[in-house]
């Protein structure tokens, strides 16, 4: 199992060299801290500070892992659902579990722990089936697909000749429409729906 260790924080980036190779067996780990490098991992670890598109365009046959470093839940559902990657690491997790879900994932397996699904997905979250989904008018596909894409409400006024606070309003309606607890459960259930960009289908 190759890994490859995509962090800008030196010391982090060495001290979870030194856990991978001290606890999980036949691992071999390289660090990257700037630009692609000549290696092609299994696996690549990398915190919210690195853009994953280009890590993605780099390591083509890599599966993608996340050090939650403080990740809002909105970053969170956009990493998993509109990113497609493939887990995400806690803080709380322990040496063991951090080297059982290093293990799960390169064996094709997504890691979510529990503290992320509640996050992503919010206490109570139901989703509406894709036929209600497709009910929504052609102003707010718009925006949930900009939501989806990871515009914040001030980008996505602009893009939609909007004010601000006309995009929260339409927002807090979709939200009670479609029965998503917050910015995340939209994003969760435009992924369910192959929503996951600002183009039309």
């Amino acid at each position: 199992m190759n890994i490859l260790i995509c962090i800008n924080n030196r010391v982090l980036a060495e001290g979870l060299q030194r856990i991978i190779l001290d606890h999980v067996t036949g691992a071999m780990v390289d660090k990257c801290f700037s630009g692609r490098d000549g290696t092609w991992p299994d696996l690549v670890l990398f915190d919210s500070r690195e853009r994953i598109d280009l890590l993605k365009k780099h390591y083509t046959r890599a599966r993608f892992l996340c050090i939650d470093v403080g990740l809002k839940d909105t970053d969170l559902a956009w990493l998993l659902y509109c990113q497609g990657i493939h887990g995400i690491i806690s803080p709380e997790l322990d040496v063991k579990m951090f080297g059982k879900a290093l293990r799960a994932v390169y064996e094709g397996q997504i890691w979510v722990e529990q503290i992320h699904l509640k996050a992503v997905f919010g206490e109570g979250t139901t989703f509406p089936s894709r036929g209600r989904l497709r009910g929504v008018s052609e102003q707010d596909r718009k925006i949930i697909r900009l939501v989806a894409s990871g515009r914040k409400n001030r980008e996505i006024a602009d893009l939609l000749c909007l004010s601000e606070p006309t995009i929260k309003a339409h927002l807090s309606r979709l939200y009670k429409t479609l029965k998503v607890n917050n910015r995340s459960g939209l994003v969760a259930l435009a992924a369910e729906s192959g929503w996951t960009g600002e183009q039309e289908s």
